[in-house]
Formats: structure tokens, sequence, C-alpha cells
């Protein structure tokens, strides 16, 4: 398991699977990753590299968006971190074959040290390169098993994540 743990971190990767509903232009995802974080100093970073996929049923069709991003965390106080994601994603479905989108999300996050809990809320906003914008917010829910703020690579962390994009 260790072994395990030590790979996936040095890959920097986490898997999300969720699932959505396709209102008219906006789209409602909910979902689960798994992942690796590393902290060192309270500066926090959940994985070098986050790697999602979203299955989203559409009316009559269906959409899969991927994305890789860069997450990170850094402190604000004791208990209190602003949340970065940086990143692209690509959206993949029969009508549109390829839509990359890049952009940048951000957030707040408090922790509870005694619990390797998290929660938070994240915003960020996400350009197309044919010129189409998608505004994403969302509530997330973490549960970090070491529970410590001081640990290597290696630890493993489940995030529940609900969010909202409006489609531009």
């Amino acid at each position: 398991m260790a072994l395990l743990h030590r790979l996936t971190a040095l890959l920097g990767a986490g898997v999300i699977l969720a699932s959505g509903v396709q209102l008219k232009s906006n789209t409602f995802n909910v979902g689960i990753e798994l992942g690796n974080y590393h902290m060192e100093d309270h500066n926090y970073l959940f994985g070098a590299l986050k790697m999602g996929y979203y299955f989203l049923i559409f009316p009559n069709k269906y959409n899969i968006t991927n994305e890789i991003f860069i997450d990170g965390v850094q402190t604000v106080g004791s208990d209190l971190f602003n949340q970065f994601d940086i990143g692209f994603n690509w959206v993949t479905n029969f009508n549109n074959p390829f839509n990359a989108f890049v952009g940048v999300r951000t957030g707040l996050i408090y922790w509870d040290g005694d619990t390797g809990h998290t929660w938070g809320f994240q915003g960020g906003i996400l350009y197309s390169f044919n010129r189409k914008q998608q505004l994403e917010v969302g509530v997330s829910w973490d549960h970090i098993y070491s529970g410590s703020k001081t640990d290597e690579w290696g630890n493993s962390v489940i995030r529940v994540y609900a969010g909202y994009s409006f489609m531009g």
C-alpha cells in the first residue's frame, strides 16, 4: 500500500468520477476525487497533477469532460487556506468532438487538524479556444487520512465535490 501511495504521489494524479445533468447550456455535476497530497510547513499541494473525467448525461447524447489541473493550497491563517487550480480541460461528445478550455479556479478551505477534514468553496473561470467561456462555482469536502499538516508525499485524500458550470 505504501508503494502504491508513493507511485501515485509521484505522478501527482487524482481521479474524479462524476455525473451530471445538462440544463440548457449550464451543467451541474457531483463527484468524488481520489488522490494524494504533500504538506510541508503549512504549504499544501493536492497532487502536482489532478486528472478528472466528468461523465455528463445530455438529452439524446453523452458528454465526457476530461481535465488536468495543478492544484495547490497556500496558508492564509492557522487553519484557513487559499486553494488554486491552474490547468485545462477538454470536452468530447458526438456533436463536438473536441473543445478545450484553459483557466484558473480559486477558493478558500478550512482545515480541521483533529479530524483530517477540510471543507471549502471554489470558483473560477475557464476560456475555450473557440472563445467560449465557462464560469464554475462549487463546494468541496475532503477527508485526509493522515490528519497531519507536515507529512510528506504519499498520503491519501478523498474529496466530495458539487459544482455548477455556466457556459457562455
